[in-house]
């Protein structure tokens, strides 16, 4: 995207009204194009701002892209931030949504994934709820 042409992405609105997220309990379920407007990672921008989130969750292919198809990716702490990454994506059918316990003592989750819309299947089964 080119400087100056007036494109936001949704997560430089939501660093606009970053006090929605402040003091708030959440994860973050994003990739390595969960990006702002000016090239920052998602997790790191929205720490910068004050509103760390308590963990990151991964969807196919892991937190970076980096993982094989139809692989389970590692669950690991985030190199960047320190903070824990929980997969998403594993081998059985199990281990297609969060487990109770990733979710526990979180107020929400917030969701910044782009996609070409090739892959809609593991999208819809990282979105939904146990």
């Amino acid at each position: 995207m080119a400087r100056g042409s007036g494109l936001r992405f949704g997560l430089d609105r939501l660093l606009e009204s970053i006090g929605d997220l402040r003091g708030r309990s959440y994860g973050l379920l994003s990739h390595q194009a969960s990006v702002t407007s000016d090239y920052r990672l998602a997790h790191l921008a929205l720490s910068a701002a004050g509103a760390r989130p308590e963990r990151l969750f991964a969807p196919e292919h892991g937190f970076y892209g980096v993982e094989q198809d139809m692989v389970a990716a590692l669950e690991a702490s985030d190199p960047l931030s320190d903070l824990p990454v929980v997969s998403l994506y594993g081998e059985t059918e199990d281990t297609l949504r969060p487990r109770k316990d990733a979710l526990s003592g979180l107020d929400l989750v917030v969701i910044d994934l782009q996609d070409a819309g090739a892959s809609l299947r593991g999208r819809r089964v990282s979105s939904v709820s146990p």
